[in-house]
């Protein structure tokens, strides 16, 4: 998790987060949307699609927290749950619904390796600016097989709030608190800015003290720094993939 500078390409106009923004600063590529339409492979094991909708695919996530850790995706573009809400309840809940069930009904099956008992579920988004991609990714993840060290458990906290992790009930019900929103994605995806309000998070306030997690050892601010300056993949950040934009 964390933020990713944005990196200036010759004749492309900048990389940042996954995503490719034009000089103007409007976005014209996205690498989630790539893998979605099968112009590249995801980069994960397997390298491959494991489910597809007309809306949506699955792929695993790359060095995941967990052993069992998917990603369902939408094939358009959506920058982050917070663009749900402001498609509203309309196409927003719709979209959201539909990514939901997709993800229960692939993890649902018995006997599958796939399969996450509904109790182990962590179902949820990263918020910004701890998302390591701007195009929308909704994480099943199985809790009863996280992978050693306290980062794989604190990204995806289970009875307390934080920062970084938005349960997908709680974007349901932001949705339902939005219902006069009338915004497409569409005009979103063609006003979206290459500075966003998250590039103003290095001058917010920064959590004091220790945030205690029920079966997590106590959480210093030392360390929740550490936890937003890697990303969704669990890599603490290198000189070379800040440079590189490597995703």
């Amino acid at each position: 998790m964390g933020q990713t500078s944005a990196k200036q390409t010759a004749g492309k106009g900048y990389t940042y987060k996954g995503m490719i923004y034009s000089h103007s600063g409007v976005m014209t590529n996205s690498l989630f949307q790539d893998i979605a339409n099968k112009k590249i492979p995801p980069s994960s094991t397997p390298p491959y699609l494991l489910h597809e909708t007309s809306k949506c695919v699955i792929f695993a996530a790359k060095k995941g927290s967990s052993h069992t850790h998917l990603l369902v995706v939408p094939k358009q573009w959506v920058k982050s749950w917070k663009t749900l809400v402001e498609m509203g309840s309309g196409e927003g809940s719709s979209l959201l619904k539909h990514l939901e069930e997709t993800g229960r009904t692939f993890t649902s099956k018995e006997g599958s390796e796939y399969y996450i008992e509904r109790s182990n579920l962590a179902c949820g988004f990263h918020s910004p600016p701890f998302n390591s991609i701007d195009h929308l990714h909704l994480h099943f993840v199985d809790r009863s097989k996280f992978r050693e060290g306290w980062k794989n458990r604190a990204k995806f906290p289970e009875t307390v709030w934080t920062p970084w992790f938005k349960k997908i009930e709680d974007v349901f019900e932001d949705i339902s608190k939005n219902i006069t929103t009338t915004t497409t994605a569409a005009e979103l995806a063609s006003t979206t800015p290459l500075k966003t309000e998250d590039d103003d998070f290095a001058s917010r306030p920064k959590p004091q003290g220790r945030i205690i997690v029920p079966g997590v050892k106590p959480i210093t601010a030392a360390e929740i720094k550490a936890l937003s300056d890697a990303d969704t993949e669990g890599r603490p950040p290198t000189k070379e993939r800040l440079v590189n934009n490597k995703v």
